[in-house]
């Protein structure tokens, strides 16, 4: 499968089709923490704030992730496949991409405990659990050293 990463532009639409990736409360809590209500804004997503970068396959938008500096490495967050992709390995596809753009760069990310599925596909790429970084409660922290290490 290809995947073709893009920069997106702030798009009234795009919270419209970020938000039906979501379909309940929480699924969305667990996408993008629980400060983030049904209806959300870009601007609610903190779309000024960090990378905004769209994965598509044949011109369709099929996944989502922000990008930006914290805890002295890269922080992904946010990261969403479409409902329809999911459990097809793409995931996996689209953060060695999203990686790929900064390999010399170590990565970090939050995830649920109960996120199962994300926790396994995060560290048969290198993530690992890094407590000392947590600032979340209930949310471990993972890292992955620049290189995979």
């Amino acid at each position: 499968m290809e995947l073709t990463i893009a920069s997106l532009l702030p798009n009234p639409t795009l919270a419209i089709t970020l938000g039906a990736w979501v379909g309940s409360d929480t699924e969305r809590t667990r996408w993008a923490g629980p400060g983030l209500k049904n209806g959300f804004t870009l601007a609610e997503l903190g779309f000024d704030q960090r990378q905004n970068l769209g994965g598509f396959h044949a011109g369709e938008l099929v996944a989502f992730a922000q990008m930006g500096p914290r805890h002295g490495c890269l922080h992904l967050s946010r990261v969403i496949i479409h409902p329809q992709w999911r459990g097809k390995g793409l995931g996996r596809l689209w953060l060695q991409q999203l990686m790929a753009t900064s390999p010399d760069t170590a990565f970090g990310l939050n995830v649920y405990p109960d996120n199962l599925a994300a926790m396994g596909c995060y560290q048969s790429l290198g993530f690992a659990p890094w407590p000392a970084l947590c600032d979340h409660p209930g949310v471990l922290y993972y890292r992955r050293q620049a290189n995979g290490g």
